[in-house]
């Protein structure tokens, strides 16, 4: 998992504000993604993180997950996280 933090735009990774973009307009009309984003981009530089096993979190709650946190949240801009809320405030 990763968390993020609210922050300026200069911290956020250029990959999220592209994926925010195009996840906004594909709430108003559904197409794909149309700019290449490498995940890595994201996750410049890995950093600390946390990793245990646990379960699912749907009935079943099986215990096959090995859950992964990075210690260090990642910034987000406030226009980005309206973006990714707006786009599952009513989906089609």
């Amino acid at each position: 998992g990763v968390l993020f933090e609210l922050g300026l735009q200069q911290g956020e990774p250029a990959a999220l504000t592209e994926i925010a973009k195009g996840v906004a307009a594909a709430a108003k009309t559904p197409s794909p993604l149309h700019t290449n984003v490498r995940l890595s981009d994201i996750f410049e530089t890995v950093g600390s993180y946390y990793a245990y096993g646990g379960s699912l979190t749907t009935p079943g709650c099986n215990e096959i997950v090995t859950w992964i946190v990075m210690e260090t949240p990642r910034v987000v801009t406030q226009g980005t996280l309206d973006k990714f809320k707006a786009a599952t405030a009513n989906p089609p």
